[in-house]
């Protein structure tokens, strides 16, 4: 927005030339209000696309965090999973043993 500083060359005598010079400054009163009003547009336009970009990252760090807890969650349950088979063949593993040991003492 530029304000011009120059001073007029003379001064308006007549009531026409004041009429003029009025509806000049009010042409001019009108552009700058014009100018100010999309300013704040711009202004507030930018603010809002701010925000919104604020809350849709706030969403995905929150999607983010419940993506991690599930895949640790399911991680937790694999783990408890294949630590029960575990558990069980080395149960299976000692039975065959023992029993392998019973018959393999009866036959000695």
């Amino acid at each position: 927005m530029r304000i011009d500083r120059i001073a007029p060359a003379k001064t308006p005598q007549t009531a026409k030339e004041l009429i003029e010079e009025y509806k000049k400054s009010e042409k001019k009163i009108e552009k700058t209000l014009t100018d100010m009003v999309d300013i704040h547009n711009d202004t507030v336009r930018e603010g809002q696309e701010r925000r919104k970009a604020f809350y849709e990252m706030k969403d995905l760090k929150k999607k983010a965090q419940k993506n991690r807890e599930k895949t640790r969650e399911l991680a937790e349950e694999d783990w408890e999973e294949k630590k029960q088979r575990q558990e069980l063949l080395a149960q299976r593993r000692y039975e065959r043993e023992s029993k392998w040991r019973r018959m393999t003492e009866k036959a000695t």
